[in-house]
């Protein structure tokens, strides 16, 4: 049986996994200096079917936050949401790229995988330019509508 997971998938859950435990905060964190954040993702009109999001807090401190993007939609609670102010966003989300590889063991001989490819353009992402002014409380329907070019 051909299978989609790839180590850079494995690599994006931890991720989003450890930048939600460090955007936590202990018991004494205050709530009113955070923000829960939600809202959509799509790239050239169409949903990110799965992907990731992260806040990136400019010019003062604070803990890099995120949240895993499903069908388009994704939740930062405001436990572990980011602080209130200016944010870099970046946005990741692979794809099939059409070829497939033999897998490694402990995968049965001659188990194919898929390729996967980052698609969503650099500006997006490792040199992102998107921003969002978080405010204490609730923040729904902070969407980012990409594009290829």
């Amino acid at each position: 049986m051909n299978s989609p997971i790839t180590i850079p998938r494995v690599l994006l859950s931890l991720s989003i996994a450890a930048m939600v435990c460090c955007g936590c905060g202990g018991g004494g964190t205050d709530l009113g200096k955070h923000g829960s954040v939600s809202g959509t993702v799509t790239f050239d009109g169409k949903p990110v079917e799965l992907g990731q999001i992260t806040f990136t807090p400019v010019g003062k401190e604070g803990t890099v936050t995120g949240a895993e993007i499903k069908n388009g939609k994704y939740s930062v609670s405001r436990e572990a949401g980011p602080l209130v102010g200016q944010h870099k966003v970046s946005i990741h989300a692979n794809r099939k790229s059409g070829a497939q590889i033999p897998a490694i063991m402990p995968a049965p001989e001659g188990t194919m995988i898929d390729v996967m490819e980052e698609y969503i353009p650099t500006k997006y992402n490792f040199e992102s330019t998107l921003t969002a002014e978080i405010k204490a409380g609730d923040n729904p329907k902070v969407d980012f509508d990409l594009k290829a070019e």
